[in-house]
């Protein structure tokens, strides 16, 4: 998980502190930014205090529904996308990219 606070937060917490924070409820990434905020206030911080806490996928308590839905939703001819759903059995698409070399030899992508 990757762990985002505001000075409110590091004022009163090292970055040791809010990984220990956040790693107690390491499944729930809304519990684990919730301990980091009520520890920094318990610790006399009166500023701004914000903690978002970024859980990757593997470790995310609701994987397993996602999963399983995706699994349906192809199943039932149905890719995933948002906004919208489309038809798996859409016509294929124009290939955007291209292995042809750049036409003008002074193209600078930087400048």
């Amino acid at each position: 998980f990757v762990v985002l606070v505001t000075e409110g937060v590091t004022r009163v917490l090292s970055n040791q502190d809010v990984i220990d924070c956040a790693s107690k409820h390491w499944d729930d990434s809304e519990e684990a930014a919730k301990n980091v905020v009520r520890t920094a206030f318990q610790k006399g911080s009166d500023e701004n205090l914000t903690a978002l806490v970024v859980q990757f996928g593997w470790a995310d308590k609701h994987t397993p529904r996602y999963i399983e839905r995706r699994r349906q939703l192809v199943a039932q001819g149905v890719e995933g996308g948002s906004p919208v759903m489309k038809p798996t059995r859409a016509a294929p698409k124009e290939e955007i990219y291209s292995d042809k070399a750049v036409e003008k030899e002074d193209f600078d992508m930087f400048g």
